[in-house]
């Protein structure tokens, strides 16, 4: 429904989807790692499904329609509100391995665009950033765009 009422890209609904969630043994969640990376594919290949058939449907015309993979903030995947102010208490490395993983899954996807949404600290985007050199060096990245959203006011 977005792309057929002018949206040029689809997100992924992947923002809060990540391992840290699926071993939370209080709420009784105990998915084994291949389910998240299912989960993450999923979200990838169903927008890309969608706007294939917004294209066949003649709706959106000649217009090209891109996948944004969204990737969330580590404090969302800890659904603790630390989101919004980012003292999650974790080294910059822990924050390297949570988005690496993360992006390696989706990159296997092949959206147009990885997304990472609504970051609150300039810790957090470093290692972002560090995360996107890695994967620029193998050469993994080279066909898609990057967004970088922040929501930080002293970071």
């Amino acid at each position: 429904q977005f792309y057929t009422a002018g949206a040029d890209i689809a997100s992924t609904v992947t923002y809060q989807c990540h391992y840290l969630v699926c071993h939370d043994k209080e709420e009784g969640k105990n998915w084994k790692e291949c389910n998240v990376d299912s989960m993450l594919r999923d979200g990838v290949s169903l927008a890309r499904e969608a706007g294939r058939n917004v294209l066949s449907s003649s709706l959106c015309g000649n217009r090209r329609l891109f996948v944004a993979a969204s990737i969330g903030c580590y404090g969302a995947a800890l659904a603790d509100g630390s989101e919004y102010c980012g003292n999650y208490g974790v080294t910059t490395d822990q924050l390297y391995n949570f988005h690496f993983q993360k992006t390696s899954i989706l990159l296997s996807s092949s959206p147009d665009i990885l997304a990472f949404e609504t970051i609150p600290c300039v810790e957090e985007c470093i290692a972002i950033l560090q995360v996107l050199q890695t994967l620029g060096k193998k050469e993994v990245l080279s066909l898609t765009s990057v967004w970088l959203s922040l929501a930080c006011c002293n970071g």
